[in-house]
């Protein structure tokens, strides 16, 4: 027996998440897992979103391949309008 016959990768972790093209994609977040950092960092945004005068443009940084893009691509969603053509509803 093969490795290969004992483990399958997710469609959803074959490709990396590119917010342009996945942004209409239904399918871009299926199986997103929401890490204790994510939480985080969503408190720490929807905090200052709450406050009138606080801080509106935040930088994401990590390494290369640790969830930035999915992570801003689940806060588009999240957050966005409906009807917005370049946020999945």
């Amino acid at each position: 027996m093969l490795l290969r016959d004992l483990i399958t990768v997710r469609p959803r972790y074959a490709r990396s998440i590119n917010i342009e093209r996945d942004s209409a994609s239904a399918s871009a977040l299926d199986g997103y897992i929401v890490t204790a950092t994510a939480q985080r960092t969503l408190a720490r945004i929807t905090a200052a979103l709450g406050n009138e005068f606080s801080q509106r443009a935040w930088t994401i940084t990590g390494s290369y391949g640790s969830g930035k893009s999915a992570f801003a691509l689940f806060l588009a969603n999240l957050l966005g309008f409906p009807g917005h053509d370049s946020v999945r509803r």
